[in-house]
């Protein structure tokens, strides 16, 4: 099955690029009520952390280490194909 087949998502936007604060209230909603977030923000995979939703990191590192320490963030690599796929099939 493919993977648009099985996860429904909103994609494309970063709180910062939004210049009010409505914007950033509004990512945080959708942070809170999401099954999985997909990011290369330090400061998302932060807050998903805070409200207890699984994150896949793009990167191969974080500066934010208790975010894997606490099993909240998983550091997927840059390769979507091979990183992001494995972790949802």
């Amino acid at each position: 099955m493919a993977l648009s087949e099985r996860v429904r998502g909103i994609a494309g936007f970063h709180p910062k690029s939004s210049k009010s604060l409505g914007g950033y209230l509004d990512s945080l909603k959708l942070q809170k009520h999401a099954g999985l977030v997909l990011t290369d923000s330090g400061g998302i995979q932060e807050e998903t952390t805070v409200e207890g939703v699984p994150c896949l990191r793009m990167r191969n590192n974080t500066e934010r280490p208790v975010t894997v320490e606490v099993g909240t963030n998983t550091l997927v690599g840059v390769d979507f194909t091979t990183s992001v796929q494995s972790h949802l099939y």
